[in-house]
């Protein structure tokens, strides 16, 4: 196909996605020694199976790597890592296994780093911080267990990062050097200790993820300095305790806070007033007590966000939830059987 060889008649772009490949990659695929981009995607009905060969190591050439969406297994062989102009890998939704190899310290000039929905296990290797020029680096859904290694505060690029569903213990304060990033998702990863409080720093920040770990202390109030924060706030699940800071009210530009199911106490803060964006608020399954500000009110029955919270807890019963529950359970609709019963219904963000 157009573009498949150079000058020399060498193969150099081999591109062959979801068309039904089955069987395993060929080691002789090594020979390929001019390759720059391979691409072999599975499906939609068939797909590789196999290990991936070490010989591949041998394409010291290559740019691009996808093999996303097949039933490759075994490990990822650590020859791979002579692939020094490498610039896009994609091995994510296969059944890899074993550790992530430390040559990924060699891929200087990677954008794109995509090993998710595998089963890779043991520690991040302290080498990524190496790919300086990386954008976007996914390792979800596998089984590492480690801290995230605080070199990946050297990704000064990163625009995304996810590394949900794993066990990474704690969030390393170089988190906050990452003045890239837009997208930050660590959720369900067994995260203890406290929320670093130089994540303030990620000015271009538009969506934070963090629920469903045990993460303790206070909500630092410099998540307030999130000014660009715009799609979620999400801290729901954890252990944090104290007051909602009225810093949150600086974020006028989000659309989803999920403060639920934490030891949060007080009372919700007027500040909150200002999120006039919001399509979704979750404060369900707290501490929180007082009442809820006319200010908030008043913007939020203009607004309609689907409201959640333990009503009850509230000296005026949160006249402008739309939903109430019992200690973050059992939530139902107060608008059921009435004129206003599409609130029940409206979609959340």
């Amino acid at each position: 196909f157009l573009g498949a060889c150079n000058r020399n008649q060498e193969l150099v772009n081999l591109e062959l996605d979801q068309n039904n490949i089955a069987g395993s990659l060929p080691p002789e695929m090594g020979l390929l020694s001019s390759l720059e981009r391979l691409t072999l995607r599975g499906g939609p009905v068939s797909f590789l199976s196999g290990t991936i060969p070490s010989e591949l190591g041998l394409l010291t050439n290559l740019r691009v790597f996808y093999i996303r969406a097949n039933r490759l297994y075994g490990t990822l062989p650590p020859e791979l890592g002579m692939w020094t102009e490498l610039e896009e890998l994609d091995v994510s939704r296969n059944r890899i296994t074993g550790q992530l190899f430390s040559e990924i310290g060699n891929f200087r000039h990677v954008r794109f780093f995509d090993v998710s929905a595998n089963s890779l296990s043991g520690p991040i290797p302290s080498e990524l911080g190496n790919m300086k020029k990386c954008r976007k680096l996914f390792f979800e859904e596998n089984n590492f267990f480690s801290p995230i290694p605080s070199e990946v505060g050297h990704l000064t690029l990163l625009q995304e990062l996810k590394g949900g569903y794993n066990v990474l213990e704690s969030l390393p304060s170089e988190l906050g050097r990452l003045t890239s990033a837009t997208v930050i998702s660590l959720l369900d990863s067994d995260i203890q200790g406290k929320i670093p409080t130089e994540i303030g720093k990620l000015s271009r920040l538009m969506n934070l993820e963090l629920r469903n770990n045990v993460l303790s202390g206070p909500i630092p109030s410099h998540i307030g300095r999130l000014l660009n924060l715009r799609d979620q706030l999400d801290l729901s699940n954890n252990r944090l305790e104290g007051e909602i800071p009225s810093e949150i009210g600086q974020l006028t530009q989000l659309r989803g806070l999920r403060l639920a199911q934490n030891l949060l106490s007080g009372e919700v803060p007027e500040a909150l007033s200002n999120l006039s964006r919001l399509t979704s608020i979750e404060l369900d399954g707290n501490k929180l007590a007082g009442t809820i500000p006319n200010a908030v009110c008043n913007t939020f029955n203009d607004t309609a966000p689907a409201f959640e919270a333990d009503c009850i807890d509230f000296d005026d019963r949160c006249p402008c939830c739309i939903s109430c529950c019992v200690d973050g359970q059992d939530c139902s609709c107060r608008y059921l059987g009435t004129d206003k019963e599409f609130l029940c219904f409206q979609k959340r963000n």
